[in-house]
């Protein structure tokens, strides 16, 4: 029983390891960026997947109205929203 366990040792702790840094983080990070997502409203300004940086206008359950700087207004999802970055232009 003793020769199992010692054996199963190493197999463990690497598993250990990998689920810590290899799987914990992003999995973090997601959950900020959710949180920080349902939190938006009109006046914060965002960074898409695709690049585009704009502010939010109004918001739903499922879309953001986004203003494009002297641009268009666009209607997204909010899973879209890669960043949200304040008001200063600085990444939060």
């Amino acid at each position: 029983m003793f020769d199992f366990l010692l054996s199963a040792a190493p197999v463990t702790l690497v598993f250990v390891v990998f689920l810590i840094v290899v799987i914990l983080p992003p999995r973090r990070a997601a959950a900020r960026l959710r949180k920080r997502v349902l939190a938006l409203h009109g006046g914060d300004r965002v960074l898409l997947k695709d690049g585009l940086l704009g502010t939010v206008i109004t918001r739903n359950r499922e879309a953001l109205n986004i203003k494009i700087d002297d641009g268009p207004c666009l209607s997204v999802q909010v899973s879209a929203v890669e960043k949200v970055v304040s008001g200063s232009g600085s990444v939060a």
